[in-house]
């Protein structure tokens, strides 16, 4: 199952991508129209989603050109980095860092 958000009516909604197709995922639970939401849900939000879309009809869909995509997880919980990649103050500018594979 492949995810997207969309903007939909202003709003960003994940959306099921199918074929170069995408539906909307209008669920009645809130927490299932977003991308977060869904993998937050596990297999039981996964198959809810698996679900409705068996029995959405063919005109929901739209194609690719038709909408505007959104961010993949446009309300992330919380973002985490690691400041390797970060000069000390007063370090030359030509100085990187070692890497660790």
């Amino acid at each position: 199952m492949r995810l997207a958000t969309i903007i939909h009516d202003g709003a960003p909604v994940a959306a099921l991508v199918e074929d170069g197709r995408l539906l909307p995922l209008l669920l009645d639970e809130p927490w299932l129209r977003s991308v977060r939401g869904i993998a937050g849900s596990g297999p039981d939000g996964l198959e809810r989603v698996r679900a409705w879309a068996e029995v959405a009809p063919a005109e929901a869909y739209r194609d690719l050109d038709e909408v505007e995509l959104g961010p993949a997880v446009p309300d992330p919980g919380a973002i985490y980095t690691i400041g390797r990649n970060y000069r000390t103050p007063g370090e030359a500018s030509g100085d990187v860092p070692e890497r660790n594979s």
